[in-house]
């Protein structure tokens, strides 16, 4: 029992650095998942130490999240409306763009191409089409999802509703 305590003791001693070093680099995203896990490392210990060293752990986990929190709502205000896609710097080269499945999806659903959801945040197109690769999003999906059967009908339909339908070219 002892020694599992000294281990997520450990843990959370390297949670605590890493959320620090996290918001100095202004990774408050990532920061908020890692404050998230030293929390739960702390509820697995919460019998084995003291009423006050688990309280004042709380609270100072609590004011790091805050302090996250706070600077992504500032942020996303300056953002001009935008969703903000925070950079990760993870040594040499450019820093990584950190997009969520959730931003993408709600572009998408907004109807956004890969090129303008690319511009949205300040990245390469290529860089989303393989964000939707790995969250198994399909862009295609958003045109049409039904069977060849379906579009054959639908496309009949139209001819019928608009006969005369590019049958007259305008030239500028």
């Amino acid at each position: 029992m002892e020694r599992n305590l000294d281990r997520v003791l450990s843990v959370i001693e390297r949670k605590v650095f890493e959320a620090i070093r996290l918001i100095e680099n202004e990774e408050f995203s990532l920061s908020l998942q890692v404050i998230s896990e030293g929390k739960r490392n702390l509820l697995r210990i919460r019998s084995a130490i003291s009423a006050e060293t688990l309280e004042s752990l709380q609270v100072n986990f609590n004011k790091l999240e805050q302090i996250c929190q706070r600077t992504l709502t500032t942020n996303n205000e300056n953002s001009n409306g935008r969703y903000f896609a925070p950079r990760i710097k993870n040594g040499r080269g450019r820093p990584a763009v950190f997009i969520t499945k959730e931003q993408i999806e709600l572009l998408i659903g907004e109807n956004f191409t890969a090129r303008q959801i690319a511009q949205h945040f300040n990245c390469s197109e290529k860089l989303i089409y393989k964000k939707c690769y790995s969250f198994n999003i399909k862009l295609r999906d958003k045109y049409f999802t039904g069977t060849d059967a379906e579009l054959e009908e639908e496309i009949s339909r139209l001819h019928v509703e608009y006969p005369n339908s590019g049958a007259q070219v305008t030239v500028k």
